[in-house]
């Protein structure tokens, strides 16, 4: 990390940053006149100020396990939380060394530490895990598709501090990138989504209805304590959605 921040032009400015502290709390409005109030905990905000005068932010979640990202899990209802919180800072802006600062998104990514373990049979395979720290420590996450955003995070291209790289000729990793527009409109899915599932709990709707995981092999329900009580049923378990339309993800163009 020392060597990241040594070249990128993305400065880490908050940590722990609680939603409290923003200008305004983050609120997504209900159809009976109220709001939906969001709370919760940043563990980094990162901002980089380009020379024009914009400024963008990126949310940084740490993950002692591992966590792929994907916009289809999105699309099934999960990975929201960071998305949520990059939607705070878009929407409410914040206070940093008494400037009000109104930013643009350019992402969030999660910073996976010790999701691998190794077993070593040799001294060369012990010399390359101890030589290689970045064996242990990846990043997944969602990019705003900006040539310029893009190398501030990672001036060499190589994909060392972004789950992006470019060269002379392509971009890998085109999965993790998202236009801004795109993402405008992701955002009102998302909120859209969340006004629902808030109008139902508040309606009293909350039926045992759980996700599979993606390979659909996993019961949500086979450690829970309170599955004796929900009496559960076999069809109310929620498959996973694997083909989900872009114009789904994003909604329909306005």
């Amino acid at each position: 990390m020392q060597k990241e921040f040594s070249l990128s032009q993305f400065e880490p400015i908050f940590f722990e940053k609680s939603l409290d502290d923003l200008n305004d709390i983050y609120k997504i409005p209900l159809s009976d006149k109220t709001n939906l109030c969001l709370y919760g905990s940043i563990d980094r905000v990162d901002l980089y100020r380009k020379e024009n005068g914009e400024d963008f932010v990126r949310v940084v979640d740490y993950k002692t396990g591992g966590h792929d990202f994907s916009l289809t899990d999105v699309g099934n209802g999960l990975s929201l939380q960071m998305l949520l919180y990059l939607f705070a800072l878009w929407n409410e802006g914040f206070q940093y060394n008494g400037e009000n600062i109104h930013p643009l998104p350019a992402g969030v990514l999660y910073l996976n530490g010790l999701s691998s373990s190794f077993v070593c049979d040799t001294q060369k395979e012990v010399e390359k895990v101890v030589g290689d720290p970045f064996l242990s420590l990846s990043r997944e996450g969602l990019l705003v598709d900006d040539k310029d955003l893009l190398s501030a995070a990672d001036p060499e291209g190589a994909g060392e501090f972004i789950p992006v790289s470019w060269g002379k000729e392509k971009v890998s990793g085109k999965a993790n990138l998202i236009s801004l527009e795109n993402l405008g409109r992701l955002k009102k899915k998302v909120e859209k989504d969340f006004a629902a599932l808030a109008e139902r709990l508040k309606s009293g709707d909350v039926a045992a209805k759980p996700l599979v995981n993606r390979s659909g092999t996993v019961d949500p329900c086979k450690y829970c304590e309170f599955f004796p009580v929900c009496k559960r049923k076999e069809e109310d378990i929620r498959p996973y959605r694997t083909r989900i339309s872009q114009s789904e993800i994003f909604g329909e163009e306005e």
